[in-house]
């Protein structure tokens, strides 16, 4: 699909998007670690190379993850 065929809604929530992990990755890209109970945090630092201490939380989102792989 062409970006002119694409609804601007979408073109603007694209565009937020990429900014925001953007965001993200400059902030933990910078960091000597993080220490999060977030899911989508640790595998973003976890992919930046950053050291994590990862605390689950009361879903057990990360424990299972990590048990996964």
């Amino acid at each position: 699909v062409s970006p002119a065929a694409t609804p601007p809604l979408y073109r603007s929530l694209a565009l937020a998007r990429r900014r925001a992990v953007e965001a993200a990755r400059r902030a933990f890209a910078g960091s000597r670690v993080v220490a999060t109970d977030r899911l989508h945090a640790t595998i973003l630092a976890a992919l930046l190379g950053v050291p994590v201490l990862a605390e689950d939380n009361t879903y057990g989102k990360i424990a299972r993850y990590w048990h996964a792989w």
